[in-house]
Parts: structure tokens; C-alpha cells; sequence
């Protein structure tokens, strides 16, 4: 019986390394100032770091009672070398913590609510963002974000019941269609792009029915509507009492156009001061455009502009 001894513990060290973990998990400890502490009693919150072979980190971020803030996979550039960002003491609802500078990304990024439930979701190859998902308490997604090549490809917002909201599709980062819902899932606005420029637009009621369609929206007769926003820029003359106030802003406002492409009316959406709106809206009715089709047929039409007032210049 003592002959086979040495051979069953020669197989059980054999066993144990074939099953051992091919992680180094190692545990720190840090305080309110987002300092490394040894002494858990000063502690605030502390990190799960497993290490493997190829320098891939996976990281998880607990508070001292056990709740997970944080994990992700991550490749370490500096392993030496890395600094970790500062506590965001201000968020009551979510933990925000910035990811250590020396480490880039890879894999998935996950960050949580004090219940439990997720906050946003990221996937990353080798530091670039491949996807983004931002969800509601109820554990439902609220946005969803993808890429492909680096550029962004489709954007969504949901509504709490999962309906979309929101849908925006790009090519190579320029935005090509737009879409927005109503909450029973019918499409509110419809929009067309080529270039940057709205080339088709139409709006939908509750029930899907068509209310309005332009197959040709209004142009600015000098070029397009960044030509339009130059042509304000050098047309403003700022209020002397804004300017004696320090008073600056940005102002929304919509310009109705008719079928002459002249504007007959202003309605300011985000105002400023009383003198400041007035230099808005009378500069944009200087604007002349080619009116807005639909069915071939010249009709009135609206667009919104953003008017940035400030005291060194005016964009």
C-alpha cells in the first residue's frame, strides 16, 4: 500500500494545476478620497482586480456593504503606472466613477444603480466604443447607441414601455434618416437627409394619417443654411444694454416662410433678454429662400434656427 503513496500525490498536484484559476485576484481598499488605505475600517470602497496572462484586467468596484458600482475588462498599457480617476461625492442615485487612466478597454463595461439594476451598458475593442445601451430603474433600455468603424451607425431612444421614441440612422457619421413616434408606436415626423441638407419631410398624426409633406424644404436663396447662419452672424448688431449687462445666450427661434419664400413671421422658442430676442428676429426676417414644395405645389413652410450671443463674437 505504500508503494502507490507518492503517485497519488504526484496525481492530486497534477489535478490541482489543471484546475487552478489562471487568474491572480488581488483586492484593494480605498477611502472617500478615492486613496488606497490598508485598514478597512477607514474604508469606502474597494476593487476586485483578476489578472491573466495576456494583461487583460477584470475589474470589479464594490461599496462596503456589498454592492457592485462598476466592472469591465480592460487591456493595462502602463501595469506600473495607473492612477485612478476621482469619486463623483455629488451622485445620490449612481455611482459615477472614472476608469483609471493607464488602462484602454476591452470588452464590456458595466455600471450600476444602488438596487441593482444597470445604468448603462458599453462593448469595447481594444479602447473603441463598438456599442452603448443607458437604461431606465425598471431595468428597460432607455438609448441604445451603435458604431462601425468608428463611426456612429444608429441612434435609439425608447420609451418606458419599449416603444422607440427616437431613431436616427447614419452613414460614415453624417445622419441619413430620422424618425420620432408617438407613444403607441405610430411615426410622428419623418425626415430624409442627402448630404447634411433635409431633402423630404413629412409629419403623421396618433393614428398614422398624414398631415403634412414637403418634397422640397425651404433653401436658402444664397446657398445653403450654413450660408444662412453666416449671413446672420455678420447682420447682428448686439444691444447696447446687453452688452452694458454682460448679458449672452443663445436664442431658438422659428421663421415662418411663405410661398414667395419671404418670412411673414418669428416665434422665439428659447429667449434671452426682451432687446437681445428683438436683434434675433429681426435679423433672421432679413433671410430670403426658396420656398418649400409638396406635390410640386409651392407652399408655407418653417425653420429653426440657434442664435449665440456673446460678447467676444457672435456665431
Amino acid at each position: 500500500m505504500k508503494k502507490f503513496l507518492p503517485l497519488s500525490i504526484f496525481l492530486i498536484c497534477v489535478v490541482s494545476s489543471v484546475f487552478a484559476s489562471p487568474f491572480d485576484t488581488h483586492i484593494f481598499y480605498y477611502n472617500k478620497r478615492n486613496k488606497e488605505v490598508k485598514r478597512k475600517r477607514a474604508t469606502h470602497y474597494y476593487r476586485v482586480q483578476k489578472d491573466d496572462s495576456t494583461s487583460v484586467y477584470s475589474l470589479k468596484s464594490f461599496s462596503m456593504v456589498g454592492i457592485l458600482q462598476w466592472e469591465c475588462e480592460c487591456l493595462a498599457l502602463d501595469p506600473d503606472n495607473i492612477q485612478w480617476g476621482k469619486f463623483n461625492k455629488k451622485s445620490k442615485d449612481i455611482i459615477k466613477q472614472k476608469m483609471p487612466r493607464g488602462m484602454v478597454l476591452h470588452g464590456r463595461y458595466r455600471q450600476y444603480f444602488h438596487n441593482g439594476a444597470l445604468v448603462c451598458e458599453k462593448d469595447y475593442d481594444n479602447g473603441i466604443e463598438l456599442s452603448f445601451k443607458k437604461f431606465y430603474v425598471n431595468g428597460q433600455v432607455m438609448m441604445e447607441k451603435k458604431y462601425h468603424d468608428g463611426f456612429l451607425k444608429y441612434y435609439k431612444v425608447f420609451y418606458p414601455n419599449l416603444v422607440p421614441k427616437l431613431f436616427r440612422i447614419y452613414d460614415k457619421g453624417k445622419e441619413i434618416s430620422f424618425y420620432s413616434y408617438y407613444e403607441n408606436g405610430k411615426v410622428r415626423i419623418h425626415r430624409e437627409f442627402n448630404n447634411g441638407v433635409v431633402v423630404m419631410y413629412s409629419e403623421h398624426d396618433e393614428n398614422g394619417n398624414l398631415v403634412k409633406q414637403l418634397d422640397q424644404l425651404p433653401r436658402y436663396i444664397h446657398g445653403d443654411l450654413n450660408d444662412a447662419h453666416r449671413f446672420i452672424t455678420r447682420s447682428i448688431v448686439y444691444p447696447s444694454d446687453a452688452q452694458r449687462k454682460d448679458i449672452t445666450g443663445d436664442v431658438i427661434v422659428i421663421v415662418d416662410i411663405d410661398t414667395n419664400g419671404d418670412v411673414f413671421n418669428t416665434r422665439i422658442v428659447k429667449g434671452v433678454c426682451s432687446s437681445i430676442d428683438d436683434e434675433a428676429s429681426r435679423v433672421v426676417k432679413l433671410l430670403k429662400f426658396h420656398p418649400a414644395k409638396s406635390n410640386n405645389k409651392t407652399v408655407e413652410s418653417e425653420l429653426r434656427f440657434l442664435i449665440r450671443f456673446t460678447l467676444d463674437k457672435k456665431v
